[in-house]
């Protein structure tokens, strides 16, 4: 195999995984070590709404990850109105989870 080649592949290896890496980094948590708050979704609050408040708030990377676990999760439009326990520290899998199926008060 000639040298030009193997730097391509190389090449190509590196960039696959500073990809991974990205596309990881947009599901991990904003903060690590902090403290669960409650967090209330009113009434008349959609996800359309919530989501772009929870990424104001610090509680999300991504808008685009966080709908993505909630579609692949099937959880789209399954958010609630209530009190919910989250924190800055939970990535977007388990932010999910915790207002989809863990309410603190409703």
């Amino acid at each position: 195999m000639s040298k030009a080649i193997k730097i391509i592949i190389i090449g190509i290896g590196v960039i696959l995984i500073a990809g991974i890496i990205a596309i990881l980094y947009q599901f991990s948590a904003p903060q690590k070590g902090t403290e669960e708050e409650r967090v209330v979704v009113n009434l008349n609050t959609t996800e359309a709404e919530l989501i772009p408040k929870l990424k104001e708030q610090g509680y999300l990377r991504s808008e685009r990850a966080f709908n993505f676990v909630l579609k692949r999760k099937g959880w789209q439009g399954k958010i609630e109105p209530g009190g919910y326990m989250v924190s800055k520290g939970m990535d977007a899998w388990l932010l999910a989870d915790t207002l989809v199926n863990h309410p603190y008060q409703k």
